[in-house]
Order: C-alpha cells, then sequence, then structure tokens
C-alpha cells in the first residue's frame, strides 16, 4: 500500500477495521498529543534543522509550508543521518556536493526529507495511534486538519507516559517485551559504520561493548545528531571532506554512563526511568552481561 492510499485510509477510516472495543475513545488521541508543534520550513538548511531538533530535544521535525503551516513532508535524526553517510540519501553529498560537508550541510532541507509523511486528523483513539505507528515501524504521527495544517504531533514518547499512569500496563515485565536479538559495535567502529547500522535498521541506539562482550557503553542517533550541532565534526575536518570526519571512532561521542534494566522489571518503572531522564531505550542485563534492550516503541506492544 503506498503512502498516498495509507493517507487516505487514516483520514477516511475506510482501509483498518478496528472492533468497537478500540474505537470506543475516537478523538482522545489529542489528550496526549502536543499542540505546540515545533515546524521547519522546506528551505531552512539542513543544518538549521540539526540545531533546532538540538534546541528542542526532538528527534524529527513536521516540514511544513511557511505561508500556510501544510505538512509537507518530515525529516527525521535518521534522514540526517542517512544524508552524511548512512544510506542513499548520501549520494546527493557525494554527487552534488562532492562529499564537501561544509557545502551540503547548507542544502534545503527539502532535499533529504520524507515527503507525503503518513498523518492522521484528530478523531483518532489512543489505540488507532498505536495501531498506526505500530503496522508502519514510524515514530511519530502528525496530526493535520481537514485543510492540511498541522495542529498537533503525537510521538512514541507521549505513549511512554500512558505506560508509567497505566497501572494495567506498567505490572507487565520487560521480558515479555524486549528485543534480544541485540545489535552492538566496539569502541573503535568507525562512525561511518554506525550510521550505516542505525540507518539500514532504522536502528536508534546501538550499545557499545568490549572484547568480552561487556557494556561499556552506548550511542545514539541524537548523539550523531548533537555532534554535528556542536560544530566538533568540522574541527575534525582538514579539507571538508565528510570522509575525514566519518571514519574517526565512535568512542569520541559515546554515552559512558548508562541506564540499564532488568528481564524481570517493570514496564512502568522503565517507563519512569525513561522519562525523567529523557531516554527512548534501556539495556537490559543480567549478571553484568547484555541480554537485550527494550526501547520506547517496545513498550507500544503492551497496548
Amino acid at each position: 500500500m503506498n503512502r498516498s492510499n495509507q493517507k487516505k485510509y487514516i483520514r477516511d477510516k475506510g482501509g483498518i477495521e478496528f472492533n468497537q472495543r478500540r474505537s470506543e475513545h475516537i478523538g482522545e488521541i489529542m489528550r496526549i498529543a502536543t499542540t505546540d508543534v515545533v515546524t521547519v520550513p522546506p528551505t531552512m538548511t539542513i543544518m538549521g534543522a540539526v540545531k533546532t531538533m538540538t534546541r528542542y530535544g526532538c528527534r524529527r521535525l513536521p516540514v511544513t509550508d511557511a505561508g500556510t503551516n501544510k505538512l509537507m513532508g518530515i525529516v527525521t535524526s535518521l534522514d540526517i543521518i542517512d544524508f552524511m553517510g548512512g544510506g542513499d540519501k548520501n549520494q546527493l553529498l557525494v554527487g552534488k556536493y562532492n562529499c564537501n560537508i561544509i557545502a551540503g550541510i547548507n542544502a534545503e532541507v527539502r532535499e533529504i526529507m520524507s515527503e507525503d509523511p503518513i498523518s492522521i486528523t484528530k478523531d483518532l483513539s489512543i489505540i488507532q495511534a498505536v495501531e498506526i505507528l505500530k503496522g508502519e515501524s514510524i515514530g511519530a504521527l502528525p496530526i493535520i486538519d481537514k485543510s492540511g495544517r498541522v495542529i498537533g504531533i503525537v510521538t512514541v514518547r507521549d505513549f511512554v507516559e500512558e505506560v508509567e499512569s497505566n497501572e494495567a500496563i506498567g505490572v507487565k515485565l520487560v521480558g515479555d517485551y524486549m528485543n534480544h536479538s541485540i545489535t552492538t559495535a566496539s569502541k573503535e567502529t568507525p562512525i561511518k559504520k554506525i550510521a550505516k547500522i542505525m540507518v539500514g535498521n532504522r536502528f536508534h541506539r546501538i550499545p557499545i561493548t568490549n572484547e568480552d562482550g561487556k557494556l561499556i557503553g552506548l550511542v545514539t542517533s541524537t548523539d550523531i545528531v548533537h555532534y554535528i550541532s556542536s560544530g566538533e565534526i568540522f574541527e575534525k575536518l582538514i579539507t571538508g571532506d565528510l570522509r575525514e570526519a566519518s571514519l574517526l571512532p565512535v568512542e569520541i561521542i559515546t554515552r559512558r554512563e548508562v541506564l540499564t534494566t532488568t528481564a524481570d522489571a517493570r514496564l512502568g518503572d522503565v517507563a519512569t526511568l525513561m522519562m525523567e531522564h529523557n531516554i527512548g531505550a534501556l539495556p537490559v542485563v543480567e549478571d553484568g552481561d547484555l541480554i537485550g534492550i527494550i526501547t520506547e516503541h517496545d513498550l507500544l506492544d503492551a497496548f
């Protein structure tokens, strides 16, 4: 199903058949949605979008028409990483800007945004939004009015708070929802390889382990975006060629102090840690060994 049809069934409610139990709270999505939405125009530079993400602590930005506020696209931290070397969008930097990161980062954000993003209207229920986020493996849903103007956004982070406050969900155990299959990297792994792993697998974080497989850190898509935003990446350059910076070890941006959890911990406690520390995942350990990871997206399965 293409995105045009996806948007149609979301708006017309003709493509998903929700049972009555799931539809009885139609419209409640606005209760948890953010209505003061941070958006950017398509003419903003990629660096401008990076700095906006850093300033407001978000991983995605709806791209809207500056005059009408109508939704035109969305740009995410993974789009930035893709452009910088993680995936197909890097070909724009390689081809059009000859790997010159300084020139490329000043291109307009419309060049790397995802066009025609999946959006919803305000009459959806929370469970319907959960089903869409899970089914499409995405992290946010812009909310639009009948004219296509952005009036809100709901993200997976909004559901973390729901897990924390819902006793029936909060008592469930981490072991039943965590990812047992973990992709890890060493501190010597080049940033470029980390970027490719993130983009290729739609990962927002990768645990860093030592030669014994013990957890020693964590790197996230936000860490890479902050690295770009801080300007530190440019200090590592001599010629301006992205390849210089991309071959540096991930150790330089790795978080050393990592909060962890256990398989027998409650989801409610995990949600509390995520909210208190503004993080999107917790590695799961047992007797000091890394056995899995639970992310904010995994919590959607508990609804």
